[in-house]
């Protein structure tokens, strides 16, 4: 066995080791921070006041503006007034958009002076949203993608050590590591489409958030914004 084949197997094995340990650790940051999302659904809810409502033009890629919607508000909780400017968990309602339209939708919804059912903590009361819920941007768990493509390194790497010790043509060669290559996007391509499920698995589907133009969904409940 050639000293690149050695390198290359020590390399993998390494990296696979390095995704396994972060994987395996993050996971549990991950589940962690979709319970806490999921408990937003249950919090106590008071009437807030929308006190700014505007649009924050940046650059994105190749200096392309960026349109990202700035919602502040006021709320009040025993006696003691309190201001956010969380709209919602993840992605879901705020992001850099590329059309302005996409965040004029979310500063329609939320216009100065208007009044919204804000939902806070019950043990911290400076937290608060106004859209609960799981964000559906937060179901990746990269922590479990991680931690599988490290198990699935670890059989490609001897695999790709014990193919390139025998005498096969280039040809051969070629076709092996484009299976492999194959072989790996479609296992993680299955595992990204069955994500969702192992999140409803950890928390319930109605506290998974679905916004649409008509207001947000909690599974199939309906609620204004």
């Amino acid at each position: 066995m050639s000293k690149f084949v050695i390198i290359v197997v020590c390399f993998s094995l390494g990296l696979a080791g390095y995704m396994i340990w972060t994987g395996y650790n993050q996971i549990g940051t991950d589940t962690a921070d979709v319970k806490a999302m999921a408990a937003s659904v249950d919090w106590p809810t008071t009437k807030g006041l929308i006190t700014e409502s505007t649009i924050e033009v940046g650059k994105g890629s190749k200096d392309r503006p960026t349109y990202t919607p700035t919602i502040s508000y006021r709320y009040t909780v025993a006696g003691k007034p309190y201001e956010s400017t969380q709209v919602s968990y993840g992605t879901t309602m705020v992001y850099a958009a590329d059309k302005k339209e996409e965040a004029q939708w979310v500063t329609n919804l939320y216009p100065k002076g208007s009044q919204h059912t804000v939902h806070y903590s019950p043990t911290k009361f400076t937290e608060a949203v106004l859209v609960p819920g799981i964000s559906p941007t937060e179901l990746t768990l990269p922590g479990l993608v991680n931690l599988w493509i490290g198990v699935a390194i670890v059989p490609i790497s001897f695999a790709f050590a014990f193919f390139l010790g025998k005498s096969y043509s280039q040809r051969h060669k070629l076709y092996f590591v484009l299976s492999f290559v194959a072989c790996m996007i479609g296992a993680i391509s299955a595992l990204r489409m069955h994500q969702s499920n192992i999140v409803t698995s950890i928390v319930p589907d109605q506290k998974i958030l679905q916004c649409k133009d008509d207001g947000y969904y909690l599974g199939a409940k309906k609620f204004s914004y």
